[in-house]
């Protein structure tokens, strides 16, 4: 997988399901949540969080562990404060340039593992980040979002 944009990463997703076909087949569940996470991400990228609303679970639970640095909400509960805080999260930072290593897409679950650059909004400092996040669905919703992320040097 190559670095890309914060807008590319829907595609890359949807590219990474179709290779991963050739080792096992996506199930039907597994392809309709990996596009329901396709949407969510473009959400996030075009500042729609409307759109980002409409795919959250009505009990969804988002919780992140990050360094002490960003400014971030790292738990939320419902669609109101879970699109709220990823409207502020991703408010905190700029030039995010993910660099996706893994995905796998089993059954209600998608696991990502990348590296990500990025600048924080206010200070203009530069950071690089390892994180794993995990996307959990149900009823063709996000139910559940975790995240860690640790500082990272350059590979």
């Amino acid at each position: 997988m190559r670095q890309v944009s914060l807008a590319e990463v829907p595609e890359m997703i949807g590219t990474e399901l179709a290779d991963a076909g050739a080792k096992r087949p996506a199930t039907d569940e597994e392809r309709a949540n990996a596009d329901v996470l396709q949407r969510m991400l473009h959400a996030i990228a075009t500042g729609c969080f409307d759109e980002l609303r409409a795919l959250l679970a009505p009990d969804v639970t988002f919780e992140l562990a990050a360094p002490a640095r960003f400014p971030w909400v790292r738990r939320a509960a419902g669609p109101d404060a879970v699109t709220e805080a990823v409207a502020h999260n991703f408010s905190t930072v700029r030039d995010q340039m993910p660099h996706p290593l893994a995905m796998i897409v089993r059954d209600d679950t998608v696991m990502i593992m990348a590296r990500e650059t990025g600048r924080l909004a206010e200070s203009g400092e530069a950071y690089e980040v390892l994180l794993a996040q995990q996307f959990t669905f149900r009823d063709g919703r996000l139910a559940l979002f975790r995240s860690v992320s640790a500082d990272h040097g350059p590979p």
